[in-house]
């Protein structure tokens, strides 16, 4: 059994070993941090992938699912797709690539990234000077690092949710797709429906194309019907609401179900940015998808979205990674003290969100810099979080694996590590469960 570090420690060290499709990694990948070039001819990575076979042999695999356990492993992939799992050798075997002490399993989602922010934690000054003084272009070629870190940690998909400027994360989305460049599988919301301000700071009057740039602002239940049909028209495969950002910048009831119903018309899916109770209430009651955040969300809440079976996807955590960017002077311990209150009480919301069953998705929502320079190694961290507050090892994993797919809506065989399924496939040292 991991503990939760070394958990942890497993997922952060994931380096992509096979991928098909070409809307994903190359294929074949390597361990040991790199990825190798498709084999390919004419035709590109899509040629690459249908003459590709790839033979991985390991201790074992695991499907995060069922949590069932194949030992040891031999994993088959041919064409982009996985054609066999099993425990007995192939005539092939020779040509295998041998992991040794590791574990095979399908490659991580993460349901809440921006792959196109990068923010100091400050009061959101860093954020603004993003807006001014980068281009959409600038922040979606320098989403093409954040993207492969990414991949390097093993998240093959992630669920991209603004902060991305006018349509930034449908180029990088279409680069990844066209193979230009190498990255996870993307689900973006392009720009984030949002009250009046967005998520900025108070601003005077004149800066409200900074804004739209950045959010599509929504004033009333017409305007909410119609960003939503905007938004799929610039290329959105789901909607992402901020709920609420602070006092008087909270959506109205009647313009969340608007824009939940427009969307589910049209069979996509909404994410709700969540933070006080009363703006959680609001977006389980109109029947979002999602509550990304939640950190204050109430008991009755939770208990009515394990009901109605909408996912939470807890952008949490531990203390010591809040603890780097409490500034020194003054006002240092105040900052301390109200951090770790803060931290109490998201521990102790994803706690009973577990008893109670709510479904629960991971989701990073890294953005910040931690000085590190690896987005992937950040977004992993949230592993340890949730350990912390009482998920097991193979819930931990489920997380980022079978219950992000249903969230996003992929197909069961995408995270199934059986005949048929997508050739997105991880190794990761040592046994994760």
């Amino acid at each position: 059994m991991a503990t939760d570090r070394s958990l942890a420690l497993a997922l952060v060290v994931a380096a992509v070993v096979a991928c098909g499709k070409p809307s994903g990694p190359p294929a074949p990948g390597a361990t040991g941090g790199s990825i190798e070039p498709a084999a390919s001819g004419d035709g590109g990575a899509d040629a690459g992938a249908k003459k590709t076979r790839l033979v991985l042999h390991a201790d074992r695999a695991l499907v995060p699912r069922t949590g069932a356990i194949v030992a040891p492993a031999w994993v088959e992939i041919e064409g982009g797709e996985i054609r066999r799992v099993g425990s007995e050798p192939p005539a092939d075997a020779a040509s295998a690539r041998h992991l040794g002490d590791a574990t095979i399993l399908p490659g991580l989602i993460d349901a809440h990234s921006h792959l196109l922010h990068l923010e100091k934690a400050d009061d959101g000054g860093s954020m603004v000077a993003e807006a001014v003084t980068m281009t959409d272009a600038d922040r979606a070629l320098r989403g093409v690092t954040f993207a492969k870190q990414m991949l390097l940690a093993g998240f093959t998909t992630v669920r991209d949710l603004g902060n991305s400027g006018r349509s930034g994360d449908v180029a990088l989305k279409r680069a990844i797709d066209k193979g230009w460049v190498t990255g996870p599988t993307m689900l973006v919301s392009t720009r984030a429906l949002a009250p009046p301000g967005g998520q900025f700071p108070r601003m005077g009057p004149t800066f409200g194309a900074l804004v739209e740039q950045e959010y599509a602002v929504v004033r009333s239940a017409d305007e909410g019907r119609a960003a939503v049909r905007q938004a799929f028209y610039e290329g959105a495969d789901l909607i992402k609401i901020i709920v609420d950002h602070g006092p008087g910048r909270t959506m109205t009831a009647d313009e969340v179900r608007a824009i939940v119903d427009v969307a589910h018309a049209a069979k996509k899916k909404v994410a709700a940015h969540v933070l006080t109770p009363e703006a959680a209430d609001v977006a389980v009651t109109a029947g979002v998808d999602s509550c990304d955040h939640g950190y204050d969300i109430s008991d009755a809440t939770l208990s009515m979205m394990s009901t109605k079976r909408i996912f939470l996807v807890p952008t949490d955590y531990r203390m010591d990674f809040y603890e780097r960017f409490v500034p020194a002077g003054p006002k240092h311990d105040a900052v301390l003290a109200h951090m770790k209150k803060f931290r109490e009480r998201a521990v102790a919301r994803l706690a009973l969100a577990h008893k109670l069953r709510v479904p629960i998705a991971a989701g990073s929502d890294a953005y910040i810099d931690t000085g590190r320079d690896d987005r992937g190694r950040d977004a992993a961290e949230i592993f340890a979080a949730y350990a912390e507050a009482g998920l097991s090892p193979l819930e931990i994993v489920q997380t980022a694996t079978s219950n992000a797919a249903d969230l996003l809506g992929l197909p069961a065989k995408t995270t199934a590590l059986e005949p048929g399924s997508p050739a997105d496939v991880i190794a990761v040292r040592g046994n994760p469960t």
